[in-house]
């Protein structure tokens, strides 16, 4: 935060005069100390958490899933979520979530493709769908 405080300082007049900072919550000249105490208040976690199954390699301390999509140490779980994602994207998450629920589901189905029974034309399956085999 004292980083964040030195790198604030010299920006901040131009903030309070562009009223992107209201001058309320704090002055232009406020001292290193309040401007620290002004950035522990104001920060919060977004609408969208990512990153708590980090994807990467096993030798990444902090990854939790391979590049399949495979959480390490498991046998047929995978995480196909935003939790994926290593960093939180600078936009909207909406869009690379999609992405990775695609590649997901890319990688899923052809495992149940290969475990799918052959069907006669024009005859149903008596066998009911239970659940997707990872």
């Amino acid at each position: 935060v004292t980083g964040l405080s030195d790198y604030i300082l010299p920006y901040f007049k131009s903030l309070t005069d562009q009223g992107l900072v209201s001058p309320a919550n704090i002055q232009p000249d406020a001292s290193k100390e309040e401007i620290t105490d002004f950035v522990l208040q104001s920060i919060s976690t977004n609408h969208h958490p990512v990153g708590t199954c980090k994807v990467g390699d096993m030798s990444d301390d902090l990854a939790v899933v391979d590049s399949s999509l495979k959480v390490f140490g498991t046998i047929g779980l995978r995480v196909i979520d935003a939790s994926v994602f290593p960093l939180a994207p600078s936009g909207n998450i909406n869009l690379p979530t999609m992405t990775v629920a695609m590649m997901g589901a890319h990688k899923i189905l052809p495992v149940r493709k290969g475990k799918k029974s052959k069907k006669k034309k024009g005859k149903k399956s008596k066998k009911k769908r239970s659940h997707v085999d990872l």
